[in-house]
């Protein structure tokens, strides 16, 4: 059984992979919407599967301090996951949110 609560899969709807998340295919290759899709999965692990911590204290709300992320490509397994510290979370934000606020260019 895992301690992992897994959130809503980004790049998955109800029908499967949905193209929103690609597989890279090198450094080299622009993205096309026609490159295989792929998802992410975050987890959190829920408060009361934290080692000494009370389960009748439990809010539904805390979490333990690490947050599970994986990356599976065009519908295979997981290719790679890691767990990241508050710190790391953090920075990720910054740099997801700093990438959002830029203007876009589209490929011609």
């Amino acid at each position: 059984m895992s301690i992992y609560a897994s959130h809503e899969e980004i790049g998955e709807d109800e029908s499967g992979l949905d193209g929103t998340v690609l597989a890279y295919q090198r450094s080299h290759v622009f993205p096309h919407i026609d490159h295989p899709p792929a998802a992410i999965g975050l987890a959190h692990i829920p408060s009361w599967c934290v080692p000494g911590a009370d389960d009748e204290d439990d809010d539904f709300e805390t979490v333990a301090r690490y947050l599970r992320l994986d990356v599976r490509p065009s519908g295979e397994m997981v290719e790679a996951t890691v767990v990241l510290t508050e710190p790391a979370v953090r920075m990720l934000h910054e740099q997801l949110t700093g990438w959002l606020a830029r203007p876009k260019q589209d490929a011609t």
